[in-house]
């Protein structure tokens, strides 16, 4: 299955900007379709391109998928309003909606991205019962008993010499990368994050309702360290097939190394084919 691309604009002020993937022939029957969301101030490719690679291996599996920037960021622009800037956020992501709905027909949708695209998708799941799914890369996740013992044991073990200078070298390619390029390195800036009782009520409202989630943390983040912690911060059992938690721990946070994106936007390609690619809603 082939894919095809092209430029949109839409919103309420006709002033969001972003590229629509989708499969040259889809196949029968009604699927959500994906909205990748900005990554902090990453023009709609996404880190290292990582949106454009993700959005095509969806379409070739059968996805509609709208990458865009949010107002302000890249191509779209920001109009001159009151609005905060929570509530610019859900009119956008509701206005991509909308505009699926007209032009594609679609009716749900699964929502995500990398960190403030995971906490913005995050944000909408209960806001608008359209959203079915989310793909949360390096989202929120809160500290354990377990974590924090990992956490010290770590500082006594710590890594050898030949791990330390393979990942000073991979931080240096990175910037050269993005150097050769003209642009800015992609930075993990650190977030505010809701109350840990606030965010595990509202996780557990939308699992409820019958969201699914697919939750894959790299190794760039030190607020988690082993696979399952997402879990267990939230008191859900490892059997609550709603929830899909990966560990891709050699990963860095924007994924600048090819294998590390690759068998990233695999996993999240099977996820999706494995919840709504046979029987499509």
């Amino acid at each position: 299955m082939s894919h095809q691309e092209a430029a949109v604009r839409f919103g309420r002020s006709n002033h969001l900007v972003g590229v629509l993937t989708q499969p040259v022939d889809p196949p029968p029957g009604q699927r959500p379709a994906v909205l990748l969301l900005s990554a902090g101030v990453v023009h709609c490719a996404g880190p290292f391109r990582m949106y454009v690679e993700l959005a095509r291996a969806l379409a070739e599996r059968g996805f509609v998928v709208l990458r865009f920037d949010l107002a302000g960021i890249g191509d779209s622009i920001q109009p001159r309003d009151a609005r905060t800037v929570k509530e610019r956020t859900i009119d956008d992501v509701t206005d991509a909606m909308d505009f699926l709905s007209r032009r594609q027909g679609v009716q749900t949708f699964v929502l995500g991205g990398l960190c403030s695209a995971a906490d913005d998708a995050h944000a909408l799941t209960n806001v608008d019962l359209r959203v079915v799914a989310n793909i949360m890369l390096d989202g929120y996740a809160y500290p354990t008993l377990h974590y924090r013992v990992r956490r010290v044991t770590s500082k006594f073990s710590g890594p050898s010499v030949i791990p330390r200078a393979c990942a000073r070298v991979l931080r240096w390619m990175s910037r050269r990368v993005e150097a050769d390029s003209g642009l800015p390195a992609p930075q993990h800036v650190p977030r505010p994050f809701p109350e840990e009782g606030v965010f595990r009520g509202e996780m557990r409202a939308s699992l409820e309702r019958g969201v699914q989630y697919l939750c894959v943390f790299s190794g760039g983040v030190d607020y988690y360290n082993y696979e399952g912690q997402f879990r267990q911060c939230l008191g859900l059992s490892d059997s609550d097939p709603a929830l899909t938690e990966v560990h891709i721990d050699r990963a860095e946070h924007t994924y600048p190394i090819p294998a590390h994106r690759d068998r990233m936007v695999e996993l999240v390609g099977q996820w999706i084919e494995e919840r709504f690619g046979r029987s499509g809603q």
